[in-house]
Order: structure tokens, then C-alpha cells, then sequence
């Protein structure tokens, strides 16, 4: 086996793995691509359905590209929460439970701006709700993407790599700029007279592509080092 670059040489962590084991934070860094593939893929729909929308000028085939586009990310989003539920309850420590305050987070937001948007629509709220618009209210989706954005955040120390390490710091600012951008605009469902506003919710998905790409780029890095340990001892996948 060819000798490593200089980039390349084992460093001692700064801080413990999230999980034990070499292969094991692979996997789990394998995890986290999961899901944030997953979320970028939901928010990919609902930007396409946004989109179809808008060209038909809101039309009678709006409303069902943005039932079929709503309800379709929904239950894709719904897989990535399980996967991301998977991957933040293997980790242990301190680390292990801001990750799972971060979490809980994003659960009460989602909680809470349903709440909101139920109570503002009043009556209308269950039509609204069977007929996916809450998906595309940034005041339930935009407390959801920044707590992923802190999460995410929080988890990047344990990325390898540098290069994996900054783009999933690149996929944090991304969430927080587009959330913040949309909460800015506007937050509630009578914002959406405003046709823009419903496009914010589906460009949160180069956001997560990034995140994706960073941590499978740090699964990768961590499962090259996996392979030298054998030949080299115990090292760091802390940098690549």
C-alpha cells in the first residue's frame, strides 16, 4: 500500500468519535448522508411542485401538483426522520444528547407551526391540511430547517475530513439563509398570496444535497483510514 500524502497523515482527535470504532462512525456517518439525501430529495418535490404551480398560473393544475408534490414529500421526509432518529440514537456522551435537544427541536417546531397554521386558517385548516399546503408554510417548515441546520452543525466536528467537514458547515449556512430569508418575507399561510413564498420550502434541498455530500465524502475518508489501520495502528480519520 502506497504511503499516505502529507494531507493525509493520522492526527489524534480533539474530541472522542460519536460512536466506537472506526467502522462504526463510518456507518454512521454513512447515516447521516441517508437522511439528509433523503430530505434533499423531499424538498427537490415540493420545489418541482412549487414550480409546476407557478407556471399554470395557480391553476386547477396547481392545486394537484401541490397535493400529489405535498403529500409525496411528506412521507419522503418521513424516511429521512427515521433514518436521522437511527443515526442520532447510537451516539453516546454529551455530544450524543445536544444532538437529541437539537432533534427534539425540530419535532416541537414542526408541532408548533402546525398548531399555528391550523389556528390561522381556522375552519379551512383541514381542507388546507388534506390538500398539502402546509408543507410550503414557511412557519412550519422554517423552525424544522434550522434546527437540522444546529444539529447538523453540532455533528460536523465529527465529519473526516476537512473537505467533508466544510460542506457540511456549507449545508448549515445554506438552511439558516434560506429559513431565514422565507421567515422574513413571510411566515404564515396567507403569506402564499405572495407566489414566491412557495418556492422557499423546496430550496432548502441544495442545502441538504451538500450536507449529503459531505457526509458521505467523510463516510468515504473514514472508511479509507478503516483499511490502514491494519497495516498502520490506530490513527485519526481527522483529516484528508
Amino acid at each position: 500500500m502506497s504511503s499516505p500524502s502529507a494531507s493525509d497523515r493520522s492526527v489524534e482527535p480533539r474530541n472522542p468519535t460519536p460512536v466506537p470504532g472506526v467502522a462504526g462512525l463510518a456507518a454512521w456517518q454513512s447515516r447521516m448522508a441517508e437522511a439528509t439525501a433523503l430530505f434533499s430529495i423531499g424538498s427537490t418535490v415540493l420545489l418541482a411542485a412549487a414550480s409546476v404551480a407557478a407556471l399554470s398560473a395557480f391553476s386547477a393544475p396547481a392545486g394537484l401538483a401541490i397535493f400529489l408534490g405535498g403529500w409525496l414529500a411528506v412521507f419522503i421526509h418521513l424516511a429521512a426522520w427515521g433514518r436521522l432518529t437511527v443515526a442520532i440514537r447510537v451516539v453516546g456522551s454529551r455530544i450524543g444528547s445536544a444532538l437529541r435537544s437539537a432533534f427534539l427541536a425540530s419535532l416541537f417546531g414542526l408541532v408548533i407551526g402546525l398548531a399555528a397554521f391550523a389556528s390561522e386558517a381556522g375552519g379551512y385548516w383541514y381542507a388546507l391540511f388534506l390538500a398539502a399546503v402546509f408543507p410550503f408554510v414557511p412557519l412550519v417548515w422554517a423552525p424544522v430547517a434550522i434546527a437540522h441546520a444546529c444539529l447538523f452543525l453540532l455533528a460536523g466536528r465529527f465529519a473526516s475530513g476537512r473537505l467533508a467537514r466544510a460542506l457540511v458547515g456549507i449545508g448549515c449556512l445554506w438552511l439558516f439563509a434560506i429559513s431565514a430569508w422565507a421567515l422574513a418575507v413571510g411566515r404564515s399561510y396567507s403569506d402564499l398570496s405572495y407566489a414566491p413564498m412557495w418556492m422557499f420550502a423546496g430550496l432548502t434541498a441544495p442545502g441538504y444535497l451538500v450536507l449529503a455530500a459531505g457526509w458521505r465524502r467523510a463516510s468515504a475518508v473514514t472508511l479509507r483510514w478503516e483499511g490502514r489501520l491494519v497495516e498502520r495502528g490506530p490513527s485519526s480519520p481527522a483529516s484528508d
